[in-house]
């Protein structure tokens, strides 16, 4: 199995708060492997919601995620 390392969210922005909406914090991040290599297609997102993406080409991804968001999870 490939080990997963990711490195941590690049950004954390301000808390966007719109009319009656949830608040919601924008998030970006690279996920790589062991060998720093950026890891196209891994699957990023907010435990126990449907909130999520995956990383482009260069191993990129960005995520609007609820303010109260404590943890990501990472699959490949």
């Amino acid at each position: 199995m490939l080990l997963l390392r990711t490195v941590v969210i690049l950004c954390l922005f301000s808390t966007l708060a719109v009319g009656g909406l949830a608040q919601t914090i924008p998030i970006q991040g690279v996920v790589t492997d062991t060998e720093g290599e950026p890891l196209i297609g891994a699957n990023v997102f907010v435990p126990g919601t449907i909130i999520g993406t995956s990383t482009d080409i260069d191993g990129k991804f960005k995520l609007e995620v609820p303010e109260a968001t404590a943890e990501l999870e990472f699959s490949y």
